[in-house]
């Protein structure tokens, strides 16, 4: 009969540490800290394994739901609970009723010609040219 410490080692083979998962997410999440994935467990976002000295191991289905509810937040200013709400609806196996997400702080390019800039802004005409000349808005 197995140790109940070579069970635990089984149990956890394969697992992720915290330290791990930190170093997996940080370089697309860097301010991401130990005390927020904590964060992230108590408000029901994960919920890693347990060794049987009490330390958590993350699975690679706990790394996925992390890097999706980081991206969330990040990209889409969504709240947990909202979050947490869309995860519990996949985990049910239901399609998601997704809220309309403002729009992501990432910009997206627009292109004007010089005809429906001036419209579309009421600018006059000298202005756009100083603008263009001083690098504010970018001659196409």
């Amino acid at each position: 009969m197995a140790s109940p410490a070579r069970r635990a080692t089984a149990v956890t083979a394969g697992l992720l540490s915290i330290g791990q998962v930190l170093s997996r997410l940080q370089p697309d999440f860097p301010q991401l800290t130990s005390s927020k994935l904590r964060f992230l467990e108590v408000q029901g976002i994960v919920a890693p394994q347990r060794t049987a000295s009490g330390y958590r191991k993350f699975s690679d289905d706990d790394l996925e739901r992390l890097r999706f509810a980081l991206t969330l937040q990040r990209d889409h200013y969504m709240p947990l609970n909202v979050i947490r709400e869309h995860l519990e609806q996949l985990d049910a196996g239901e399609e998601p009723q997704t809220p309309i997400a403002p729009p992501s702080i990432h910009p997206t390019e627009v292109r004007y010609d010089r005809k429906e800039l001036l419209a579309a802004s009421g600018a006059a005409p000298q202005l756009l040219n100083d603008a263009i000349s001083t690098g504010v808005i970018e001659a196409g």
